[in-house]
């Protein structure tokens, strides 16, 4: 990724603000964004509020009450880092809103908005760094919230009980969000939980990765696909010679993003079948983020998805395939 100065500030994933891959109008918990991107002088979690115990949301809408500088609000709860208002409600926020600089969805710069306000959930009040971004946000409600950063130290979406669960320890920083690393080969790949989003995403970098490990070629034409805000990006489907399992959930194909690729691994190359095959010249390479964002096809099966905050970890409850 191009590398850019105090005006700009880089992520690989945004939760809060989808155009039109959403679950329901968004995904329940963490919103289909795949960026592509690397932070500059990101700022470090707050620390967690104080423990209430758990909380048990609704798995289609997972939504808490809150006020933001004094206004009622409902946000929804998501797998990220952050407060993120959307556009409409940020206007009856009574903040000072600043030019904050502008994220990357892949190669295509979105600017944001910041002011720092107090956030009450639950009797709890925090001051917080709050965002807004132009653009779809939030699944229709006033806002979105990083599950971590709630007053309960497990959130957990479903109402179904625990049997069978499985937890994996998860890492929850500025490039990837709240996300769990998965060792494939001697590299790492950031698995990103995406309950609602329509398909299963490798990002390029992850994709040659699971090239490399369990092989695979492309099928079918290049598409296009919304990314974050709005905005579309180059996929295909990406077939694997062997079946891959992340979180214990088997991965046979998955769609790729194209345009973003940031070029230290290999992809599938297609056959010239005896005659010249040009490619075109690529754009400058970007910084590498091998990320793999799970979507409804694998975790339609997950009926409950817990987050731990004090034990750095993801719970799955999966019924078998």
């Amino acid at each position: 990724m191009i590398r850019m100065g105090a005006a700009g500030r880089l992520r690989p994933y945004r939760a809060s603000c989808v155009g039109a891959v959403m679950l329901g109008p968004a995904r329940p918990f963490i919103f289909a964004a795949f960026l592509l991107a690397t932070p500059l002088g990101a700022r470090r979690p707050p620390p967690p509020p104080p423990d209430l115990g758990t909380v048990t949301l609704d798995r289609m809408d997972p939504v808490v009450d809150a006020t933001v500088a004094g206004v009622s609000a409902k946000l929804a709860v998501v797998l990220d880092q952050g407060v993120y208002l959307a556009p409409p409600f940020a206007e009856k926020v009574p903040l000072p809103w600043k030019p904050g600089g502008y994220e990357e969805v892949g190669r295509v710069r979105v600017p944001f908005r910041q002011a720092a306000g107090e956030v009450s959930i639950a009797g709890i009040t925090t001051p917080r760094a709050l965002s807004v971004h132009d653009g779809p946000c939030c699944r229709g409600h006033d806002g979105a919230i990083g599950a971590a950063e709630l007053p309960w130290s497990v959130v957990r979406f479903g109402q179904e009980g625990g049997a069978g669960e499985q937890r994996f320890p998860a890492e929850n920083d500025a490039q990837s969000g709240l996300s769990v690393p998965w060792r494939v080969g001697r590299s790492t790949v950031h698995i990103v939980l995406a309950p609602d989003a329509p398909e299963t995403l490798a990002t390029a970098s992850a994709a040659a990765v699971l090239a490399g490990t369990y092989g695979g070629h492309f099928e079918g034409q290049a598409r296009q696909a919304v990314i974050a805000f709005g905005v579309n990006r180059q996929v295909r489907d990406m077939v694997l010679s062997r079946a891959a399992m992340p979180l214990g959930l088997r991965l046979d194909r998955v769609a790729v993003r194209l345009a973003d690729f940031e070029g230290s691994g290999k992809l599938p190359q297609e056959k010239a079948d005896g005659g010249i095959l040009v490619r075109h010249a690529p754009p400058a390479p970007q910084h590498g983020w091998p990320a793999l964002i799970l979507g409804r096809d694998l975790l339609g099966r997950c009926p409950v998805i817990s987050v731990y905050r004090d034990e750095g970890a993801i719970g799955l409850v999966c019924k078998p395939a």
